[in-house]
């Protein structure tokens, strides 16, 4: 009887691997088109080439956003109107003033401790999944065909507990991605009094190459306040992260999950960087 439900399994198993590989092998070539048209991809459409160079320049010199308006006035550009929209806008983005040790909303505190009062903000965490998978969707689906064949990949998802995690979850109609999150400190510079922590996560359905650009990363919350974050802090974010990952997203017919499979702290993130640069 056991032997028999051991072969159900297994069956079942390769099915759902051969299912997966008849999905990737029928996506369309232009996986990169898109049909959503809200007010903030219609705004970037009517950006040049340059335009977005301008963006692109400022984006990496400064935050200020006095600096940004005073380029701005000197410069009088055709399209600064949609080009400060863009880079102003905060809708999509969510303060919540909370306390540094117990992480409770300001209200509801009990610590009694004014240096302990923090801003976390927290972004539209389905809209930068959607664009990661509008640039690397295509390269998760190569990568994680390639371990269903057993082919030889950079990617830590081809490796160890990982590999049997994506293989386990393998699902007709849908793809998951895997994503490491870190939760480090930053000093923007030399006498601010507020301590900045990043929230990020990287995807892991990628080869070394594309897993290491800039555009990979996901900057899903920050910390800002005079003391470091306790863990508690780091708790709320990840609840909040899961939470927002229960949600599927909608992706070139597809049906896309997300899973955080490792959690840096700041301890941790030079023994993780690595452990993934030895693979």
């Amino acid at each position: 009887m056991q032997d028999e439900n051991d072969k159900d399994v297994a069956e079942e198993k390769m099915g759902n691997e051969v299912d997966f590989l008849n999905c990737y092998d029928n996506i369309a070539e232009s996986i990169f088109d898109e049909t959503d048209e809200d007010s903030r991809r219609r705004l970037w459409r009517k950006l040049s080439e340059k335009d977005l160079r301008k963006l692109m320049f400022l984006l990496s010199t400064t935050q200020s956003k006095t600096a940004v308006n005073e380029y701005f006035d000197t410069e009088m550009l055709e399209n600064q109107k949609i080009m400060k929209e863009l880079l102003f806008r905060s809708e999509h983005l969510k303060e919540i003033e909370m306390c540094s040790t117990c992480a409770e909303d300001g209200e509801k505190c009990s610590c009694f401790n004014i240096s302990s009062k923090c801003t976390v903000v927290f972004s539209d965490l389905s809209s930068l999944i959607r664009g990661m998978l509008q640039i690397n969707g295509k390269h998760v689906l190569n990568v994680q065909s390639s371990i269903v064949r057993g082919e030889c990949t950079t990617s830590p998802m081809g490796h160890g507990i990982l590999k049997e995690l994506l293989l386990n979850e393998l699902t007709p109609g849908e793809v998951k991605v895997h994503f490491q999150c870190g939760f480090d400190g930053i000093k923007l510079h030399m006498k601010g009094r507020y301590k900045v922590w990043p929230f990020t996560l990287i995807p892991l359905d990628l080869e070394d190459k594309e897993r290491a650009t800039v555009r990979s990363v996901l900057t899903c919350a920050m910390y800002i306040g005079k003391t470091d974050p306790s863990a508690n802090v780091h708790d709320r974010i990840i609840n909040w992260c899961q939470n927002e990952m229960s949600y599927p997203i909608s992706w070139n017919g597809l049906s896309s999950r997300e899973k955080c499979c490792e959690k840096w702290t700041e301890k941790e993130a030079t023994s993780g960087l690595v452990s993934l640069l030895s693979y």
